[in-house]
């Protein structure tokens, strides 16, 4: 069962990196076919002292991957590597942010919208960029959903006298899930469903009474 699960969230944290991709690569294509309206001069080449180490910051460091180191150190084949393979591809990863960032800016110049699909002009694109987006997100909740469980089960759920609690898989040659552990699992989803919705219905009611706010005023 245990491996069976793996196969399968494989599987769909590859369908959402190709979704990642096709939504990067439309993007990409769109403002490479726009260079000759490229705005050149709105791109300023000067840094601000006291503004350019929050923007470093945010383009280094705003990634949401920190929650899936702990598994995939544990899943790498020579660990000691580990380091290695996080300089790089951190490294590789701000490198194309800045790139990214860059192309979207010289595209759209000053009119640049904090999400960059926003500025797709035309309507069938930005309604096919959105659905991929859309994909994505949907796709990539098994990525931090089965790391943070493998968490819970090194820490409390290995079997006894090990940790606390017994295992969450049965002694059956297959290593079926116990009723318990399938329950804790739908606690998870559903706890991280209200944790997800409780900021957006909360950003939604600020909104109605800033609209209704105006409209008294």
């Amino acid at each position: 069962m245990g491996e069976w699960f793996s196969w399968s969230a494989g599987w769909v944290i590859f369908w959402c990196t190709v979704a990642h991709m096709i939504v990067n690569g439309v993007i990409i294509l769109y403002c490479f076919t726009r260079v000759a309206d490229w705005h050149w001069r709105d791109v300023q080449l000067r840094i601000d002292i006291w503004t350019f180490p929050i923007s470093l910051g945010m383009v280094i460091f705003s990634y949401t991957s920190q929650i899936f180191l702990p598994s995939t150190e544990g899943n790498m084949v020579d660990r000691a590597s580990f380091g290695t393979m996080l300089d790089w591809t951190h490294l590789a990863a701000a490198v194309f942010k800045v790139g990214f960032s860059y192309v979207g800016f010289v595209t759209f110049g000053d009119a640049t919208q904090e999400v960059i699909t926003n500025n797709l002009p035309d309507q069938a694109l930005k309604t096919a960029v959105n659905l991929c987006l859309v994909a994505k997100a949907l796709l990539s909740y098994p990525l931090p959903y089965f790391a943070a469980v493998e968490l819970f089960e090194a820490a409390m759920f290995r079997g006894r006298p090990e940790t606390v609690f017994p295992s969450c898989y049965d002694q059956s040659p297959a290593g079926s899930l116990r009723w318990w552990a399938v329950g804790l699992r739908l606690v998870v989803v559903v706890l991280t469903m209200i944790e997800v919705e409780s900021p957006a219905r909360h950003q939604n009611g600020f909104s109605i009474r800033r609209r209704r706010r105006s409209y008294h005023d």
